[in-house]
């Protein structure tokens, strides 16, 4: 929202005898020396210094006699000071709205008349180190060498988690509690806010109109706060199937195939049943380079099957972490 505030007359300084708080529209001329009026030594009053200019009609900015500089109404037809035409004048400039100033940056510091170091340049070192560790961190963690490896040995992993059929307890906004809920307490809570009116946040802003006058609006904004909004929250038990347990079941080498664990189990639905829920299942396979450097790495089933103990691989390693890439196992020919 804009409220118009009224016109007041712009402030200037003389710029041959120095007298300040002549008066934009009123003073077209110093009073104590006749210098005409320089629009770009125009400035904002103070309140306190506020000339209000009562039934102001704006014709435009002043224009600026092309013959002697001076300043002359936008509806002059000749200048009023040396009689020359102020056809193709150009506009007078305008002063702008101070804005607040941010505090300086501190001082360099000064070591014999001369900054101790040269602005910029520290930050372009260590931005450079920066670059260059990380291009060296890059090289070692994907720079690559070939190696040999055997087979010596198996081990493989299955479980089953068990799942059992008990109370869980639970919170939720009452209208949104599930149906099978039980032992249900309640408490108000918030649940959302609002924005409502809270007054205004104005600022007063004044434009320079060129032609010795400025006007003044009060700009206003809403300014509103967050109100809560409460409603019923339910804390409840439900009765739901949760892991309470896994069975498990390992071993080593080809010979014995893996099996699942077996799972005995409450069935049925009652709280307190059980059932079976996901299965999980790893197969190693414990690799030796030649130097006696031991590794292992995890497959799927068929292909863990396949690396009989005693086959020779090859693969890729690190040549600075040493760290061997699984994926690039291939049978050694």
């Amino acid at each position: 929202m804009t409220d118009d505030d009224g016109v007041y007359e712009m402030l200037w300084e003389c710029a041959y005898c120095g007298t300040r708080g002549l008066l934009g529209k009123t003073h077209r001329f110093c009073p104590r020396c006749g210098a005409p009026q320089d629009p770009g030594r125009r400035y904002f009053p103070s309140d306190e210094e506020k000339v209000a200019v009562h039934d102001h009609v704006y014709v435009g900015a002043d224009r600026m006699c092309r013959a002697c500089g001076s300043a002359m109404s936008a509806k002059a037809v000749h200048c009023t000071q040396c009689g020359a035409p102020m056809e193709g004048g150009k506009e007078a400039l305008r002063v702008d709205e101070p804005a607040p100033v941010a505090d300086p940056a501190p001082a360099e510091p000064v070591v014999g008349g001369k900054p101790s170091r040269p602005p910029g340049r520290g930050c372009a070192v260590v931005l450079a180190i920066a670059v260059a560790l990380a291009v060296l961190l890059v090289t070692a963690l994907c720079w690559k060498r070939p190696a040999r490896a055997e087979v010596v040995g198996h081990a493989w992993e299955r479980s089953v988690a068990i799942e059992a059929l008990g109370p869980v307890g639970q919170s939720a906004w009452c209208d949104q509690m599930p149906r099978d809920a039980y032992s249900v307490s309640r408490k108000r809570d918030v649940r959302r806010t609002e924005k409502i009116p809270a007054g205004q946040d104005c600022v007063v802003r004044r434009q320079d109109q060129g032609d010795g006058t400025f006007r003044q609006r009060r700009e206003c904004t809403p300014r509103y706060r967050d109100r809560p909004v409460y409603d019923d929250r339910c804390d409840f038990y439900v009765d739901r199937w949760t892991a309470t347990r896994t069975a498990s079941a390992s071993g080593r080498g080809l010979s014995s195939p893996p099996a699942w664990p077996a799972a005995f189990l409450r069935a049925g639905s009652c709280r307190g049943c059980e059932r079976e829920g996901a299965r999980r299942e790893s197969y190693r396979v414990d690799f030796r380079t030649g130097d006696g450097r031991a590794f292992s790495c995890t497959f799927a089933e068929d292909r863990w099957r396949s690396m009989v103990e005693g086959s020779r691989w090859s693969l890729d390693v690190g040549a600075v972490t040493g760290s061997p890439s699984c994926g690039s196992l291939e049978p050694d020919r």
